[in-house]
């Protein structure tokens, strides 16, 4: 009776563990994939951007966003 009261929280224990690790991605994942596809914030000149630029203000290229 025992190990299958053993083997039984085992499995219980595990499905908690996985719940919690999907949460944390799931937390995450926002952050990460915003980071990932954030706009451009220099251009090729080097110049620093600002959000609204759609020309640099040194090299007067465009800036594809």
């Amino acid at each position: 009776m025992e190990p299958i009261i053993w083997s039984a929280m085992k499995q219980v224990i595990w499905i908690i563990a996985i719940i919690a690790i999907l949460s944390i991605l799931a937390i995450l994942l926002p952050f990460i994939l915003k980071r990932k596809f954030s706009p451009k914030k220099t251009c090729v000149c080097g110049q620093n951007l600002k959000p609204k630029d759609t020309f640099c203000p040194k090299c007067g290229k465009r800036i594809e966003r």
